[in-house]
């Protein structure tokens, strides 16, 4: 899953003279899925790549395993010994 499941396979960010960008993230399901959409400054930049590129939640526990089988077993049994 080249896109970590948001659809999205290309970002083209333009930047403008005022400090603002446009954002146009392309779909692999063609153009009608495309999201651009504007960003007053860096910050409203960040935020959305974030809201459109992130790992969507439900993938993120699975992933993490792959990479660091038991990670979620070993933080729950770090909290019940914390508590």
């Amino acid at each position: 899953m080249a896109h970590a499941g948001h659809g999205f396979h290309s970002t083209h960010i333009e930047l403008h003279d005022d400090g603002s960008a446009t954002i146009h993230h392309q779909h692999e399901s063609g153009p009608e899925h495309d999201k651009k959409y504007a960003a007053a400054d860096l910050d409203a930049v960040h935020d959305g790549l974030e809201d459109h590129l992130r790992i969507p939640e439900e993938k993120e526990e699975e992933i993490e395993e792959k990479i660091h089988p038991g990670i979620h077993k070993e933080v729950a049994e770090k909290v019940k010994e914390g508590e």
